[in-house]
């Protein structure tokens, strides 16, 4: 009987958590728990693969990137950065967009606000900063796959920590995928960097997309 008591209790006090962090984090839970993020998380698995294949298709055909005509690097490069700042640009629309359906008020800006006030902003950048000392100690010494190892753990812990901070279980499906990732790049250093870029942010991204559907993340709220 205690055992069933012990254990109802512990259920009830779970059960006051989560209505508290819903509670205090509502709003910013709606817009991440929204089917805005698939859209988003499909845009930028879809441009990971594109992109990580052609720079890996540009190395293979010249034998190296500082073998490649500058001319092609330019270019390369020139596309890498267009494209990254229109997933910036579409992924700000997506999320006014979602705002707006929540509170016709709320903007992108008004979002980002209410997140650097939320604590795991902070717990966010001092992931991140160790990730960016590992990417830097990972580049001087000239390894790529420690490099990106580096940076699919410090975003994989990122989304961990956002599916523990707005309790979004799904969040966790990518956090798995780039720790798996991560794995693979520092215990199989022979794959290419821009293979494990295509198949674990490109692909990683399309299956978070793919559980990202509404009827999926809004389970928590049950």
């Amino acid at each position: 009987m205690m055992d069933d008591d012990v254990t109802k209790g512990l259920a009830e006090d779970i059960a006051l958590i989560k209505e508290a962090v819903r509670a205090n984090s509502g709003f910013l839970r709606r817009i991440l728990a929204a089917g805005a993020m698939r859209s988003v998380a499909a845009v930028i698995g879809s441009v990971s693969i594109v992109l990580a294949l052609l720079w890996e298709g540009v190395v293979r055909h010249y034998g190296g990137l500082t073998a490649a005509p500058p001319w092609v690097r330019v270019a390369l490069i020139g596309v890498t950065a267009l494209t990254l700042a229109a997933v910036g640009v579409q992924k700000a629309v997506t999320f006014t967009r979602a705002a707006k359906r929540v509170d016709r008020r709320y903007t992108f800006f008004r979002f980002a606000d209410e997140l650097m006030d939320h604590p795991v902003f902070l717990s966010q950048g001092l992931v991140l900063l160790m990730a960016v000392l590992l990417v830097v100690a990972g580049a001087r010494a000239g390894d790529g796959a420690w490099v990106f190892a580096a940076i699919a753990g410090g975003i994989g812990t990122v989304f961990a920590l956002y599916a523990a901070a707005f309790l979004l279980q799904t969040y966790l499906v990518v956090t798995l995928w780039l720790y798996a990732a991560a794995a693979v790049a520092l215990f199989a250093p022979a794959v290419p960097v821009f293979v494990l870029v295509a198949g674990g942010f490109g692909m990683g991204f399309l299956v978070f997309a793919w559980a990202c559907r509404p009827e999926r993340v809004q389970g928590p709220d049950h």
